[in-house]
């Protein structure tokens, strides 16, 4: 007799830009100094991951939201004052101080996320989004901008998956901080 095939799907846990962010972002995306082939990032796909999950039983995601709905913090500001250009990767990405309520935040949901079994990274957070793949070469020097500050709220539960032309995130819950 064979186990029955349980459902999987692919989550992570991160924060999505509002629209005032994803509107700045935009903006600078724009104006990145960029070679031909590169990939730039769909604005409503970039994000700060938290927490990466991976293959997740679907019928535990209403248990885990339940847990996930529980977290008490308080919101605050990350402000990206950095471009990083990451040349083995080939990717170019936006960096934030981290503030010690982010790093309580994403240690919580490390806890959750273990008591369902999940191994969870212990490197140490570090807060950035991805703008651009597929970079060979980026000018720093080019490039000056304002520090984007923003207001984070929530945290969201997302479900990846993997397509022929990139990554597509769905949102699936939203919880406020």
């Amino acid at each position: 007799m064979s186990s029955p095939v349980v459902e999987v799907e692919r989550l992570f846990l991160a924060l999505l830009p509002d629209i005032s962010m994803r509107a700045k972002l935009d903006k600078l995306i724009y104006k990145l100094p960029l070679d031909d082939g590169c990939r730039k990032m769909p604005i409503g796909g970039v994000h700060v991951t938290l927490v990466f999950i991976g293959g997740f039983p679907v019928s535990q995601r209403a248990a885990l939201c339940h847990k996930l709905s529980t977290v008490c913090a308080g919101s605050f500001e990350l402000v990206f004052d950095r471009i990083s250009f990451r040349q083995r990767q080939k990717m170019l990405w936006l960096e934030s101080k981290v503030p010690d309520v982010l790093y309580e935040l994403v240690d919580r949901l490390k806890l959750i996320v273990a008591d369902f079994g999940v191994a969870v990274d212990d490197r140490m957070f570090h807060s950035h989004m991805t703008l651009v793949k597929k970079l060979r070469r980026f000018p720093r020097e080019k490039l000056e901008f304002d520090p984007l500050v923003w207001k984070v709220k929530d945290f969201t539960l997302l479900c990846s998956k993997t397509l022929p032309t990139g990554a597509e995130y769905t949102p699936l819950e939203t919880f406020s901080l």
